[in-house]
């Protein structure tokens, strides 16, 4: 992918990311129902659920799944069929693990009071949201033959 294509590419309006992300939420979610019946079947007993490791394990679920595609690829299945890319502030065709990490970590903030961190898109000239300016990363659009 062309480094200056993506350095110029316009920012993805808040729509579209939230259809984006709604998409892989499905996907993560369903990824935390398989691993809660592995981890039943396994130690026998629904109680153990509520057991801190599990739990710690059950969060870590989608934020490993959001982290490894954008650092490998830069695209979810969601931002691949919505057409989007997450690239760094210049413009990189990837982002680091620690962009990846914090943008994770900042999307959760940015939910926390009524979603404002969310809808900064609206409002900023860039359609930047908390955690694309906090991990220095943006999403934009792409072309379907520049993406797939």
């Amino acid at each position: 992918m062309n480094k200056h294509f993506l350095h110029n590419a316009e920012s993805a309006g808040l729509l579209r990311r939230l259809a984006a992300c709604g998409y892989d939420w499905l996907i993560a979610l369903a990824l935390i129902m398989v691993l809660s019946v592995a981890v039943v079947a396994f130690l026998g007993e629904a109680e153990e659920t509520g057991y801190l490791p599990f739990q710690i394990i059950l969060s870590a679920t989608p934020v490993a799944y959001f982290c490894c595609f954008w650092r490998y690829g830069g695209q979810t299945p969601g931002m691949r069929a919505w057409c989007l890319r997450v690239v760094s502030d210049h413009g990189a065709t990837g982002v680091t693990w620690q962009q990846a990490l914090l943008r994770a970590l900042w999307s959760v903030v940015a939910l926390a009071p009524a979603g404002m961190g969310f809808w900064l898109a609206l409002t900023n000239p860039n359609r930047l949201t908390w955690h694309d300016r906090y991990s220095h990363t943006r999403i934009v659009l792409v072309e379907k033959s520049a993406g797939h």
